[in-house]
């Protein structure tokens, strides 16, 4: 799990076993709300996709019960969710020059080695698209932007 801010990166969070509902919760109280005070202090919303981990009951229990306040998200929207480039430079940057992994804990160091090495002028460049790309994903009638 990650997260950014304008301000830069938050710290990543790795779970073992199967991602569902309980993991995800067992993780937010550590990564979510650290991070969160860190990264915007007391003014902030939690904008995340709609997979079925993230818009459970169970979880969106969660979010009502800590007093996360959450955006509304359409479904299966990429184009509007920015941490999907995000991820897409930390790839490209994990794996540069065709590099491999076979112990997992080699993968997972260099996945947090790049990640905290992400500029935070990226992360700003994202959070001010979003006008752009609201813009862009009504004027296409909810089409691919190109995001």
């Amino acid at each position: 799990m990650t997260c950014f801010a304008y301000i830069g990166v938050g710290s990543v969070a790795f779970v073992s076993g199967k991602m569902n509902s309980q993991a995800n919760q067992s993780v937010l109280p550590s990564h979510l709300l650290s991070n969160a005070e860190f990264l915007a202090g007391d003014n902030w919303k939690y904008q995340q996709d709609n997979a079925p981990i993230h818009s459970s009951n169970s979880t969106k229990n969660w979010f009502q019960v800590n007093n996360v306040e959450t955006l509304k998200w359409p479904a299966k929207s990429p184009d509007l969710n920015p941490i999907e480039n995000l991820w897409g430079d930390l790839a490209r940057r994990v794996y540069a020059n065709g590099r491999h992994f076979t112990p997992s804990i080699e993968l997972k160091s260099t996945i947090e080695d790049e990640w905290y090495k992400t500029d935070p002028e990226l992360c700003q460049k994202l959070v001010s698209s979003m006008k752009t790309r609201i813009f862009e994903v009504i004027r296409r009638n909810g089409f691919y932007t190109g995001f």
